[in-house]
């Protein structure tokens, strides 16, 4: 209100001295405004400047004004919180710069004059040094407090009367923290003032906690040792020590305080009960009150868990009829869901037994597979399988029986382009027992997802089984893609035996991958020699020596456990007239001597003629070069060696008793062929093995030449053909070598 009447008045005064200025304008008369000089400030008593203070305003004016008075702090008029006026004397309550501006106002004119006075705190009181808890002990925030201080104030604080890095100030804050036991003076200066206060600093810091697993993860109900370590400081010592477990189930929740239960403490060991990730946090507590806390993660996993088949055998089991068959479960089953799978099999029925079995029904004969698949509660991506593989059959008795494989052990794995050889591995049951052969079986593809590209598409391809319509001896597979031998993907074949005597029944399937061998020479033949490697134990192929063959040598086979059977062309061998070459082997650059060394084995002659012929031709200077063939083939019943050259002289007969074996199923033929050149003569040898050693059966002689197809040109390449309806053969442990003489 007193403010208000200040303006109230200065602004009339104006008015007035307007009012008169023009009326003594009006009049000629000029009127001065009154001048107000000499303004100052000065405490009544005491220090000038000083809050709380009073202080009196003194100046010069003419006599007869009327005075009146303004305040600013700073940029902004002062409140009544600021400064209070009593009579001519102002008391400053806060700390700042004022402005006291005088008004002299007389005969409608004003005039005035203004003083600026500088005021600061009354001076420093008692410096202090608080804390709720801890005071005095290292580490504790102490609270500063200084009567009279400001921001602008000074603080150091001095141990055993020297600057010391001890002791952390905070301005922002006002706290101080002592970091060693002694002796501290905290220091505050302002305005010329010092005051001080000594602490002792007795007690000791917070303490330092480690915590640390042995390991980063542990199984399910598994033991991790953890080692959780305190260092106090002298005058403190470790007064309580607490645990607390968080669990989150992955790396994107956060983590929460673990149920009771979840996990056990057993001294230095944390068991956690389930999986997923855990944080071990340790609490320790000083007898200074002070606390330190650390935490350790640790990694859970899913509980370990075997599962395997109680022993090797194949359960075979009787249709309609509901068999419980147990298997081995090794950890903690508790852990997991189980279920089973029954692969698509409409016919088989598979639920849980009692404890670790299953319980299986199978209204066909059919050999199938049931899984036992357990499922981890909390990961359900965990996951332990065992298979169990079953027959049922129609009589327990008297049906067939599978061996330790129902396909003879052969390769789950196949080549596009090759015939791969059927076999049964199974008896009777009951009686005298009888062995079946393949012929007895019937076979079907029951599944085929096997694909080659053509263009940009993917094209269907044919697997087919050849047998009996085919005129072979033995069943066999083909993956048809001979235009490109780029096949791929999986079958299933079917093979299913009955018993004739009594007209019970089995089933078994096998699943195959094809492999493509593509179409290049080189490419395939090493792709193929690869694939009797791997599978040595199958094929034997430790008997068969094919470093000496020349790496584009194209071995498109037939395999058998025997060994090979040669073929190169067509899904099935030209029984029925014709001819069917299946191997080339391509000499680097044309030979003048070399030595073929195979093992020759008759399978089967041709169902309808009893034919068996095995033709090695020969090919001179170039691939197109025939010179002529080496024939091993049945005449009369026995096997002979004729030559088939174009040219050049047979020179000696098989001599007496050199006869080869009958041209019958099993019959086994080592044979060996030379080629020598010296001087302008050519020689070609025929050996057959005999009591250990070979023995020459025939020669052709002929005359040096360059001429391709002369027998007496270098040899660019050995070609075995399939002649004239020659049966089915196997040709094993070759070997060819290149010498010179």
């Amino acid at each position: 209100m007193k403010r208000r009447a200040i303006y109230l008045h200065i602004l009339l005064v104006l008015l007035l001295s307007l009012l008169c200025g023009g009326m003594l304008v009006g009049c000629g008369e000029t009127v001065a405004a009154p001048e107000v000089k000499n303004v100052s400030i000065a405490a009544v008593e005491g220090t000038t400047g000083t809050v709380g203070t009073p202080h009196r305003v003194t100046f010069e004016a003419p006599e007869g004004c009327e005075i009146s008075y303004s305040v600013v702090l700073g940029e902004a008029p002062a409140t009544v919180s600021d400064f209070r006026r009593d009579g001519d004397a102002f008391l400053f309550y806060k700390a700042g710069t004022y402005t006291v501006t005088v008004y002299a106002a007389k005969d409608g004119m004003l005039g005035s004059g203004a003083a600026t006075l500088s005021v600061k705190a009354a001076g420093l009181g008692e410096v202090k040094l608080t804390a709720p808890s801890g005071y005095g002990k290292v580490g504790t925030k102490h609270a500063l407090s200084c009567e009279g201080m400001s921001a602008a104030a000074k603080v150091s604080v001095e141990k055993d009367g020297a600057p010391t890095e001890d002791a952390a100030y905070s301005a922002a804050e006002g706290t101080i923290v002592f970091a060693s036991a002694g002796t501290y003076t905290v220091v505050v200066e302002e305005g010329g003032e010092k005051k001080t206060a000594t602490i002792e600093i007795v007690a000791t810091a917070a303490p330092t906690l480690t915590l640390s697993f042995a390991e980063s993860s542990v199984k399910e109900d598994g033991a991790a040792a953890f080692e959780a370590v305190a260092h106090f400081d002298a005058g403190d010592g470790e007064a309580e020590r607490s645990f607390k477990a968080l669990y989150r189930l992955d790396g994107t929740a956060e983590y929460a305080e673990a149920e009771e239960g979840s996990y056990t403490l057993l001294g230095e060991l944390f068991l956690p009960h389930t999986a997923g990730e855990w944080k071990l946090v340790c609490t320790v507590k000083g007898t200074s009150g002070s606390t330190a806390e650390a935490e350790a993660e640790i990694s859970c996993e899913a509980a370990a868990l075997s599962l395997s088949p109680r022993g090797a055998e194949r359960y075979r089991i009787r249709t309609g009829q509901a068999v419980e068959i147990s298997y081995l479960a090794d950890g903690a089953t508790d852990k997991y869901n189980v279920s089973f799978d029954t692969h698509g099999n409409a016919d088989v029925i598979a639920e849980a037994g009692t404890g670790t079995s299953v319980r299986i029904t199978s209204s066909q004969p059919d050999w199938f597979t049931v899984t036992v698949v357990y499922t981890h509660k909390v990961f359900t991506t965990v996951q332990q399988r065992v298979n169990i593989d079953v027959y049922s059959v129609e009589n327990l008795t008297y049906a067939p029986v599978w061996g330790e494989d129902p396909f003879g052990g052969m390769p789950s794995e196949v080549l596009t382009c090759m015939g791969h050889l059927l076999y049964v591995d199974a008896t009777s049951h009951g009686g005298t027992p009888h062995t079946f052969l393949p012929e007895e079986a019937e076979f079907e593809v029951v599944k085929n997802s096997v694909k080659s590209r053509e263009g940009s598409k993917d094209v269907q391809k044919d697997v087919r089984i050849l047998f009996a319509g085919n005129n072979l001896s033995y069943p066999y597979l083909f993956v048809d893609d001979l235009d490109a031998c780029k096949a791929t993907g999986k079958f299933t074949v079917r093979m299913k035996l009955t018993d004739p005597r009594t007209g019970y029944a089995a089933v078994a399937e096998k699943e195959f991958t094809v492999t493509a061998t593509g179409s290049e020479d080189a490419a395939a033949a090493k792709k193929i020699s690869d694939y009797v490697k791997k599978y040595n134990a199958f094929f034997g192929a430790d008997a068969m020596d094919l470093t000496g063959m020349p790496k584009d040598c194209r071995l498109n086979m037939v395999l058998t456990s025997g060994g090979i059977i040669m073929h190169r062309r067509g899904a099935e061998w030209s029984l029925n007239g014709g001819n069917a070459d299946f191997a080339k082997m391509t000499f680097a650059e044309a030979t003048e001597n070399f030595r073929l060394d195979l093992k020759f084995t008759l399978l089967a002659p041709n169902p309808s003629s009893g034919a068996a012929w095995l033709g090695i031709g020969v090919r001179t200077v170039d691939k197109d070069g025939w010179a002529g063939f080496f024939d091993l083939k049945a005449d009369g019943g026995k096997f002979v060696l004729a030559p088939a050259f174009d040219n050049g002289t047979l020179t000696e007969l098989p001599a007496a008793g050199a006869e080869l074996p009958e041209a019958k199923s099993g019959a086994v033929i080592e044979l060996r062929l030379e080629r020598r050149a010296s001087g302008d003569a050519v020689e070609y040898a025929a050996y057959y093995k005999a009591a250990g050693e070979y023995r020459l059966y025939a020669r052709w002689i002929g005359t040096k030449s360059t001429q391709a197809g002369n027998i007496g040109a270098p040899v660019m390449q050995l070609q075995f053909t399939h002649r004239n309806a020659g049966g089915c053969y196997a040709v094993e442990n070759v070997s060819l070598l290149r010498f010179d003489v």
